[in-house]
């Protein structure tokens, strides 16, 4: 998960606790989201929402998903909107928000 190598990434980009907490704040909700949604969409959830074909066990399995459910019960049992509202609430988000402005629309999807 997220908090993989946490004291690595903070010695690494010299953050002290306080802005470790910030960007993990962040990543936490970020993390949830890039597997329902965007560019790191789960192939599977994808398939699922424009409804080509449920995914076989097969292609699930071929995912880098690690979750014990499917990428699509993870996704359906998520409040996306509330979850992409909590994101834009976040400092980091704020921060890059104020310095980079079209960061600050939720998505149409």
């Amino acid at each position: 998960g997220f908090e993989v190598n946490k004291s690595a990434y903070s010695d690494l980009f010299g953050l002290d606790a306080a802005q470790t907490s910030i960007v993990y704040d962040w990543l936490e909700v970020w993390d949830q989201l890039r597997i329902c949604c965007g560019m790191q969409m789960s192939m599977v959830w994808r398939k699922f929402l424009v409804n080509i074909n449920h995914p076989s066990d097969k292609e699930w399995a071929a995912t880098k998903f690690t979750s014990a459910e499917s990428p699509v019960a993870y996704c359906s049992r998520l409040n996306l909107t509330a979850m992409e509202t909590a994101l834009m609430q976040t400092t980091l988000y704020k921060a890059m928000h104020f310095r980079v402005p079209m960061l600050g629309k939720m998505s149409n999807v």
